[in-house]
């Protein structure tokens, strides 16, 4: 009996190694939960362009599992997204991209010309017969407590997306000369920071409360709870404070679909980070 009560005993050991597997591994270091949704991929967002100026945005986010494809109308510059699987939502880059280069542009006897691809996507403006995408080029990663990371931006670049079909009115002079001011704002050098698990925008208790928050829907198990979680993720990425964020009027158009969590909530000033040793690990 006692044998077979071990034999019981190690099989629910076993499962409750398991779940914590599937839940999340624990970091040694840390002593965190490090989440493996998140960290499965990077954020990836590629920007194609074809022979025929038309301009494609597929994005792939930490946080979900699926990847989206916007594109530029060339009448008009908004985003076209129509949330249809197999149209713009795609289980993965690879697949976005074939579709894009074999179905859409040999269709049309166009084809691709470039393929640029990077870390995270600040925004989008349109402007008279052309718009522009703000991207981020590079990014420098600064450990967080819980997991989490501060981005800080080193180099962003805008995209000129002409529109040689806009059908739209002129755009004042006022309005190029504003539009050419902004362009010139330097967004290099690391004095803009961003963070696509941790709310940046509320006090650090407040962050990390809600960052807590996260750990329960975790630990609560199921079957479910990648999706409970990329919830969470989602409000944190819409119930942000908006007073300080740099790039909200840039992220609009996006807003405007439904889908501002595509573009990071974008903070003007500096991150530094410093691990505090305590017996042997390191703290926060």
């Amino acid at each position: 009996r006692k044998g077979g009560g071990g034999g019981v005993g190690e099989r629910e050991r076993e499962r409750e190694r398991e779940k914590k597997k599937k839940l999340g591994e624990m970091n040694e270091e840390r002593g965190q939960y490090v989440l493996p949704f998140v960290l499965q991929r990077s954020t990836r967002h590629v920007v194609l362009e074809s022979k025929k100026g038309r301009t494609f945005l597929i994005s792939s986010l930490c946080v979900r599992r699926d990847t989206q494809v916007f594109e530029v109308d060339p009448q008009t510059g908004h985003l076209r997204f129509r949330n249809v699987v197999g149209v713009d939502v795609f289980p993965s880059e690879e697949e976005a991209v074939t579709h894009i280069v074999e179905n859409v542009l040999l269709s049309e006897d166009d084809f691709l010309k470039q393929k640029r691809a990077f870390p995270a996507l600040i925004g989008y403006i349109r402007a008279g017969r052309s718009a522009y995408l703000v991207m981020v080029e590079k990014v420098v990663r600064h450990a967080l407590p819980g997991g989490h990371e501060a981005c800080t931006v080193e180099d962003a670049v805008w995209i000129k997306v002409n529109l040689p079909h806009y059908s739209g009115s002129r755009i004042p002079k006022s309005e190029v000369k504003v539009m050419e001011s902004l362009k010139e704002f330097s967004l290099d050098g690391g004095s803009h920071f961003y963070s696509e698990t941790m709310d940046m925008t509320v006090p650090m208790c407040e962050a990390i409360r809600k960052g807590e928050d996260l750990s329960g829907v975790l630990s609560a198990g199921g079957t479910h709870f990648e999706h409970a979680a990329e919830e969470h993720f989602r409000k944190i990425g819409e119930s942000y404070s908006s007073h300080f964020v740099w790039n909200e009027f840039l992220s609009l158009p996006f807003m405007r679909l439904g889908m501002r969590r595509w573009c990071v909530v974008l903070l003007q000033g500096l991150v530094y980070t410093r691990a505090i040793n305590m017996e042997g690990k390191k703290l926060f």
